[in-house]
């Protein structure tokens, strides 16, 4: 999944649901990182919960609040 940087915050850009490429999962999984401070589907501005699995962070987006459309989740870092 394609992901841009500007300072301190990634946004990381969902495929959407009607398009003709290979779907988003629904967890973006991070490895190797700091644990991020938040995570925000941009749309909405709805905060998205990070969880902790031993060495990796993972963010789940919920299907029920995805669009049609490219959805974009603004993770923020310290």
């Amino acid at each position: 999944m394609p992901v841009s940087i500007r300072g301190k915050t990634w946004y990381v850009y969902l495929v959407p649901k009607n398009s003709d490429v290979p779907q988003f999962e629904g967890k973006i999984v991070l490895k190797g990182v700091e644990r991020p401070v938040k995570a925000v589907l941009l749309a909405t501005g709805k905060e998205i919960p990070v969880t902790v699995n031993e060495e990796t962070f993972s963010i789940d987006v919920p299907s029920d609040i995805r669009t049609d459309s490219l959805d974009v989740v603004a993770v923020e870092w310290k």
